[in-house]
């Protein structure tokens, strides 16, 4: 999931929240290991990322290309260039701690 470009389903998009929902675990396999989740969950320094002027972000940070939330339910998106974006959960507003859900947006470009 490099910068560059990803071309994935909506199933697909959710199974890959899923899994990180799930501590780097799907279907019983471990595929990214758990300490590479906790580490994207840390997040970065929130005030440096304030520093950028995202004000529509508030209290987030930027980590591993991911966006932390620093919220109470330790969510994490990706954002895509095109309006797409996963959400791990739990996630803020749609779910509480616990939840088995996750979130997929999708729009088309225009």
């Amino acid at each position: 999931m490099g910068g560059g470009g990803l071309a994935a389903t909506l199933r697909d998009m959710a199974r890959f929240g899923e899994m990180l929902r799930c501590e780097g675990s799907l279907r019983g396999r471990q595929i990214v290991p758990a300490s590479v989740v906790a580490d994207i969950r840390r997040g970065s320094d929130r005030g440096k990322f304030a520093k950028a002027g995202y004000t529509l972000l508030g209290g987030y940070s930027y980590r591993d290309m991911w966006w932390v939330t620093h919220n109470e339910h330790h969510a994490f998106e990706a954002r895509g260039i095109t309006a797409s974006a996963s959400t791990s959960l739990p996630m803020r507003r749609w779910s509480s701690p616990g939840s088995r859900r996750i979130a997929i947006a999708a729009s088309a470009a225009k």
